[in-house]
């Protein structure tokens, strides 16, 4: 985290920071790499999902997505005018299949 906290005050732009982490040496190249990697799994999840990052989880047409929620497998959370659909939803979904949340019902 140290590692990417100076690259962001360093200034540098996205290129100059991968040329830097390709011309490092070894030791730090490992330090930089743990840093990003870190960084990128430690973000915070998103609970609620707009349908377009639904679909986009998925892999599947918005269309689909709407369609899902008409049939009932996926259940939007309203909020004001504002569609949304819970993550834990979509990655059940997503490794569970739509057969096992349907009970097998196509």
């Amino acid at each position: 985290m140290e590692t990417m906290q100076k690259v962001r005050e360093s200034g540098l732009t996205p290129e100059q920071a991968i040329r830097e982490l390709l011309t490092a040496p070894t030791a730090k190249r490992t330090a930089m790499l743990a840093a990003l990697e870190s960084a990128r799994t430690n973000r915070p999840a998103t609970l609620l999902l707009t349908p377009t990052e639904a679909a986009r989880e998925l892999r599947l047409s918005r269309q689909t997505i709407w369609r899902l929620s008409r049939q009932g497998v996926l259940k939007p959370v309203l909020i004001g005018s504002s569609t949304r659909y819970r993550r834990t939803e979509i990655e059940q979904l997503a490794t569970q299949g739509l057969a096992k949340i349907t009970g097998g019902v196509p």
